[in-house]
């Protein structure tokens, strides 16, 4: 410390480049098993991490089950175990609301095909009984045709049948209100070939034509005007348009349009159309959807309803 001397050892250059190249290769090596080593790291934590998050996060996107088993009991493996048990759970809650809804949908069918029939059926009786009463034997003919029409109502407790067996229904139905009302009406029936076997709800064409006598044909009527009903059942485009025509009185068409939208309540609906609003809430419960229906009135020409439904 009390001399500022220095100690100065010279190397020859050459000397030290031959120290720098023996080191070099090891310094080399050990770049190369580091980078190596980096590499191999790096892929298995895409496997095991990054990989796997991005399956997660594909199946979640599109709203998919997740098919792949947990590798590990780790973070990534729960995750996988809770989401496939929540879809579990969301499947079974779905197929216990579908299940639900379908008998929701099936009492409210048969709750509203019931309320077609029976005051028909009681005036009809009634006047069977009078006529039986006055020794009238036309009401053996009534009694056999109101036997078949019975046996057509009741359909073996089916909600479809083809048609075919529909109009038959029908057909029976005019004989006795003809027997009955004194209605002489013709019946008059548009159908493809290939439609006459499609199954179609029991019961669906009643109230219409029971609208058309009741309230088409109502007095006074035109003695020079021939009662006609139509009955159409024909494609159009991705629809099937079923079509009940009369040449009756006419209707008002913002009543009718009113019986068939799904906003509007029951109680709500004119109070002289509740056949048209059964017809509706049934076609739009047994499709599942909002049934498209259209109306056309040229009084003592022509008076139709159009539903157009799914063709599937």
């Amino acid at each position: 410390p009390d001399f500022p001397l220095k100690l100065v050892h010279l190397l020859p250059k050459s000397v030290f480049g031959e120290v720098t190249k023996k080191v070099r290769p090891i310094f080399l090596l050990i770049w190369l098993l580091t980078s190596l080593l980096a590499a191999g790291m790096t892929v298995l934590l895409s496997d095991v991490i990054t990989k796997p998050l991005l399956y997660i996060i594909q199946k979640v996107s599109a709203n998919q089950r997740i098919e792949k088993k947990a590798k590990y009991k780790d973070e990534i493996g729960i995750l996988i175990t809770a989401l496939t048990g929540m879809y579990e759970t969301i499947d079974r809650q779905i197929q216990m609301i579908e299940k639900q809804a379908e008998q929701v949908r099936t009492a409210e069918m048969e709750m509203l095909t019931q309320q077609i029939n029976p005051h028909f059926l009681y005036n009809v009786l009634d006047n069977t009984r009078w006529k039986i009463l006055a020794e009238d034997k036309a009401a053996a003919d009534i009694i056999e045709k109101l036997s078949a029409f019975l046996r057509l109502s009741l359909n073996q407790g089916n909600r479809e049948l083809p048609f075919e067996q529909e109009i038959r229904h029908i057909q029976l139905y005019l004989n006795i209100m003809a027997y009955v009302e004194r209605q002489d009406i013709r019946l008059l029936v548009d159908c493809e070939n290939a439609l006459k076997e499609y199954s179609i709800i029991h019961l669906i064409l009643q109230p219409m034509v029971e609208n058309s006598i009741k309230h088409g044909f109502s007095e006074p009527f035109p003695e020079t005007v021939g009662k006609e009903i139509r009955i159409g059942f024909y494609q159009d485009g991705e629809n099937l348009v079923l079509e009940v025509t009369d040449n009756g009185k006419g209707m008002n068409i913002a009543k009718m349009k009113a019986c068939c939208s799904e906003q509007v309540l029951a109680e709500d609906a004119p109070k002289n159309s509740i056949g048209l609003r059964n017809v509706y809430l049934r076609l739009c419960r047994r499709y599942n959807t909002a049934i498209k229906a259209e109306f056309f009135s040229i009084p003592y020409v022509k008076n139709s309803i159009c539903f157009y439904l799914p063709k599937e």
